[in-house]
């Protein structure tokens, strides 16, 4: 029904009022954010096929937001945003004066106190929600002096001690 208003849903006759733009989906459900995978969440939530909707918080405490499947790696949504830069990450990095990062291992992402590994998937790897925004601190690693400048990083200096980068 275009332009039409969808009611109904998991608890019968309740009507929300949701407008819907573009009718239903083939199963029958509409297509709003309230509407989509209402009646598969819970499977979804086992098997990590729902969307993960992720807030991305930088330390200047500029954010922006993506989604992604509960069954990505983690190293995939570092790949993602290495490919399709937030301008919100890039204007942070270039504020700083840091390059973009170029590859994985220099982002990290931080979660309820931990760092993400980059093996885990989003929803049964990291515990993420497909019901409510997951929270993740970005850092990027900036490269070292050294390896900017194409020299080894030898992890003692001349006097012994350990040097950090």
């Amino acid at each position: 029904a275009v332009g039409g208003v969808s009611g109904g849903g998991a608890g019968g006759g309740e009507n929300k009022g949701t407008v819907v733009e573009d009718g239903k989906d083939s199963s029958g459900k509409g297509n709003t954010a309230e509407d989509v995978g209402r009646g598969e969440e819970e499977e979804e939530e086992e098997d990590g096929d729902g969307k993960c909707e992720m807030r991305f918080q930088l330390q200047n405490e500029a954010e922006f937001k993506r989604s992604y499947p509960g069954k990505m790696l983690v190293s995939a949504v570092k790949e993602n945003l290495i490919r399709d830069p937030p301008k919100e990450l890039a204007e942070y990095l270039d504020s700083i004066n840091q390059k973009y990062p170029t590859e994985c291992a220099q982002i990290r992402f931080l979660m309820l106190g931990k760092f993400l590994d980059d093996d885990h998937s989003l929803r049964p790897g990291c515990g993420f929600s497909t019901k409510e925004l997951n929270t993740v601190q970005v850092s990027v690693k900036s490269m070292s002096h050294r390896a900017a400048h194409g020299s080894k990083d030898h992890s003692k200096s001349k006097n012994g001690c350990c040097s950090v980068s």
